[in-house]
């Protein structure tokens, strides 16, 4: 049987996030259909440019429901901007299309790194996977055809710091330019390679990504995550997968009876009264609050939602994903 799950991936250069996910998806169900039902399915919470490594977290079977609720998490990441030139794509896949010699200081560099934390606006590079209209920009920039104008989009940046030391600060005498490492602790939503233009940009002059690694999602680390390429069978592969209580192992739990459990798979919503069971979350935990429903081996039953207090004043429980039982021949990933 095809588990479901999530697996930690520490992502290599160069193959895009879906190579990854279908390499994995391949080795663990490899008789399965590669279309309709019966195909053994795979997604991944959050992408990779093709450039960057790091941790990429794909989900599988059932896990793929999870999506949605991974894809909020907090990120860090490592990585190493290039002062001097200025590319399509915003980091060094791209084509150069400006240079400018960095001639910037220490507290220059301090006092532009200070103007790009906490809550900002950010450009999304014109090359990523936002759609429009059901095109990824990407694609359209790359057809030639006309460029919808991107719409600033709220981020946070909760930490932004600048890696290396003074004398880092001279460009190369031969290509005129720089390479500084920095570490970014972000919002969900965030674009390293914006973060790259915008703080050159303060500085009066040009940067791309030379490197890129993400640490961090969520709480979940790139030291736990494997080689999507290494040779392990599917047997071994698949005792890597973690379950899918663990994807929001950070998120407040309700166990449930059995009798609960019968009603919340037939789809009925929370009773208010059963938040009072809730393990995990502060005292009057606020509307969105999203925590795990939980059946007594600790599987994972459904994820669900406060909303808004009703007229009794308690917030209301709205279910969100609900998983079928395996056991009773549910079905795991429709």
């Amino acid at each position: 049987m095809n588990p479901d799950g999530i697996l930690l991936i520490d992502k290599p250069s160069g193959p895009t996030s879906w190579d990854v996910v279908d390499n994995v998806r391949r080795r663990m169900s490899p008789r399965s259909r590669r279309r309709g039902r019966n195909r053994y399915r795979c997604g991944h919470a959050g992408t990779l440019d093709p450039l960057a490594t790091g941790l990429l977290i794909v989900l599988c079977g059932a896990g793929t429901r999870l999506a949605r609720y991974l894809l909020e998490h907090d990120k860090t990441y490592s990585a190493t901007f290039r002062f001097g030139i200025g590319t399509d794509s915003l980091d060094t896949d791209g084509a150069v299309v400006s240079r400018s010699t960095p001639a910037f200081t220490p507290p220059d560099l301090q006092e532009a790194l200070a103007g790009l934390r906490g809550d900002i606006r950010q450009i999304p590079p014109v090359i990523s996977a936002l759609k429009h209209r059901g095109r990824p920009m990407h694609e359209i920039a790359r057809s030639g055809d006309d460029l919808p104008e991107i719409a600033p989009r709220s981020v946070r940046i909760d930490a932004f710091r600048w890696l290396d030391p003074v004398e880092r600060l001279a460009p190369d005498p031969e290509t005129g330019t720089l390479d500084l490492a920095f570490r970014v602790d972000c919002s969900s939503g965030t674009y390293i390679r914006s973060l790259a233009r915008d703080l050159a940009e303060a500085m009066g002059t040009v940067a791309t990504v030379a490197a890129l690694r993400r640490e961090r999602i969520g709480p979940f680390g790139v030291d736990d995550a494997i080689d999507p390429y290494e040779s392990l069978d599917p047997d071994a592969l698949e005792q890597r997968i973690l379950p899918l209580s663990a994807a929001l192992a950070d998120t407040p739990a309700l166990t449930l009876d059995e009798a609960e459990i019968l009603l919340t798979r037939q789809g009925r919503q929370p009773d208010a009264d059963w938040l009072a069971r809730l393990d995990g979350a502060p005292e009057a935990p606020p509307p969105g609050t999203v925590f795990r429903m939980l059946d007594g081996d600790g599987a994972l039953v459904a994820v669900c939602t406060l909303g808004e207090p009703g007229i009794d004043g308690r917030p209301q429980p709205r279910l969100g994903t609900v998983f079928p039982d395996r056991d009773a021949g549910g079905d795991r990933c429709s």
